[in-house]
C-alpha cells in the first residue's frame, strides 16, 4: 500500500490539504485494493465483460458497493472529484 502511504505522508506533513486528503486517501486505498485483487485473480488484462461474476462481486465488495455496476459509477465519480 505504498501509494496510499505516500498520500498519508503528504497529509501528515500538511503538504496536502485536508479536503484533498479526504478525497485522495480513500481513492488510493480503493485502487490499491482493486489492483491487488486483479493481480491475484488474473493472468492478463481485466475485461469486465469477460470477467467471472465472482470476481466482479469481489471487486464490488472491496469498494463497499452492492454491485460491480455501482462500483464503476462510484469509481468514475471519485476519479472526477480527484481530478
Amino acid at each position: 500500500m505504498r501509494g496510499a502511504s505516500a498520500w498519508s505522508g503528504l497529509a501528515r506533513a500538511e503538504l496536502l490539504s485536508e479536503a484533498a486528503a479526504d478525497v485522495l486517501l480513500p481513492l488510493a486505498r480503493l485502487i490499491n485494493d482493486m489492483t491487488h485483487i486483479l493481480r491475484l485473480c488474473l493472468e492478463g488484462p481485466f475485461d469486465p465483460k469477460a470477467a467471472p461474476q465472482g470476481l466482479l462481486d469481489l471487486l464490488a465488495r472491496a469498494g463497499n458497493q452492492p454491485t460491480f455496476a455501482a462500483l464503476e459509477v462510484d469509481l468514475r465519480q471519485r476519479l472526477a472529484e480527484a481530478a
